[in-house]
């Protein structure tokens, strides 16, 4: 049985590489795998989560608290997709928003609900792509969070902003994509990218 040193993280999709399927329980700190045959083996407490995974340290929950279990046990929920995603922008941007969103990106500016409409903000929809824009009084821009956007004729779409004084910065580094980076008026990244 490996103790806290020996346990491994997973691959992609939580599967481990010695065995069937993991994934995260926030319950009682005991860090298991399942085997092909549905077997349970530990692989050493909670703790050892935090020293596999580094990115762990950072987390408020407390490590020794977690344990994996089996997904391919009729998993009581799932994820489906984005819904939306949301930027911030400041107090009385919202017609800026509409020039940029609507104006110059071609978006489809959605109605909010009245309640929510109150709270000021605006949402826009493109495709199967929704952002929503909500006002800070303290804003401060995303310069380095972001969404990542897919298109099509990508080359075409960065004369396009180009032409409308949008700066474009062409990033080669994500193997499979042509993308680059751009700014919304208030300095929020944004980043558009095309499968090759």
């Amino acid at each position: 049985m490996a103790g806290q040193e020996g346990l491994e993280p997973p691959t992609a999709g939580f599967g481990d590489r010695n065995s069937g399927q993991l994934s995260y329980c926030p319950s009682d700190g005991m860090a298991k795998d399942h085997n092909r045959q549905g077997q349970s083996v530990e692989r050493g407490g909670g703790r050892g989560l935090t020293r596999a995974w580094p990115q762990a340290q950072s987390s408020t929950i407390d490590a020794s608290r977690r344990k994996l279990c089996p997904m391919s046990q009729n998993p009581a929920f799932t994820f489906e997709r984005l819904h939306h995603l949301q930027l911030a922008i400041p107090l009385g941007g919202e017609d800026v928003s509409r020039q940029f969103w609507v104006g110059i990106l071609g978006f489809v500016e959605a109605a909010k609900p009245p309640v929510l409409a109150a709270r000021g903000g605006c949402w826009f929809r493109a495709g199967g792509v929704e952002i929503h824009l909500g006002v800070e009084e303290s804003f401060t821009p995303a310069t380095r969070a972001h969404p990542g956007i897919l298109v099509t004729a990508i080359k075409e779409f960065a004369e396009h902003l180009q032409s409308h004084g949008v700066a474009v910065t062409w990033d080669p580094n994500f193997p499979g994509f042509e993308r680059f980076y751009a700014h919304d008026p208030f300095g929020n990244r944004l980043e558009f990218l095309q499968a090759i």
